[in-house]
């Protein structure tokens, strides 16, 4: 039987009406409301089966990720609500932080086990995606994205405004390169090839050397 396909949003459980989030959460990496369970158990769960269904053909009236802006939506939204670091990008987010993320994903969208791993990985492009943006925007125009503490947001900026920001700008934006396979221009090449030769030779003098471009 295939399971139910539906576009809304499942009722939530609150702790008024006695629902899981009533149970006292002592799993750091569980969210409000599925305490004692791994991101594991969470997938297997059969009352998942009774959320909305994500599938990359859209079949039968199904959701996906970078179509639907409801999906997206509930990814900023978890983030944005549980945004608690000094984090510019992703890779500065602490793991057991992502699965927190992700969990929450897992509890409001069905899948298919044959999708899953293009789901967790489309998830985690849109979630870099989301957070690097806001992050730069906030730091190009000067204004902190409402989801980062007056106390984060200084620490971006302590950390930007130092000389060793300066040079790993260049390399994010190498990775992104690797990543999606966009083309860097000759300067960032250069810039780039010196922050990786930093980290592994404590060497500045290869401002000089020629990075390849990305093909």
């Amino acid at each position: 039987m295939h399971p139910p396909i539906r576009g809304g949003f499942p009722a939530r459980a609150t702790a008024e009406r006695g629902g899981p989030s009533s149970v006292k959460n002592t799993n750091p990496c569980a969210p409000p409301g599925f305490p004692l369970r791994s991101l594991d158990e969470l997938l297997q769960a059969p009352a998942r089966r009774n959320q909305p269904t994500l599938h990359p053909e859209k079949k039968d009236g199904a959701l996906w990720i970078s179509i639907d802006n409801e999906v997206k939506y509930d990814i900023k939204r978890a983030f944005s609500n549980d945004f608690d670091g000094a984090w510019w990008n992703l890779s500065e987010v602490p793991q057991d932080q992502q699965d927190k993320w992700w969990s929450d994903f897992v509890q409001k969208y069905y899948w298919d086990s044959e999708h899953h791993n293009l789901v967790k990985t489309l998830w985690t492009k849109k979630l870099r995606r989301m957070i690097s943006n806001n992050i730069s925007k906030g730091k190009t125009h000067n204004k902190k994205p409402t989801f980062v503490s007056d106390n984060n947001w200084k620490l971006m900026w302590r950390y930007w405004n130092t000389p060793q920001a300066v040079v790993q700008l260049p390399a994010e934006k190498a990775s992104l390169c690797e990543q999606e396979k966009l083309c860097a221009s000759p300067l960032l090449s250069q810039l780039v090839i010196v922050k990786l030769q930093v980290s592994a030779k404590g060497c500045v003098q290869l401002l000089e050397e020629k990075a390849p471009q990305c093909e």
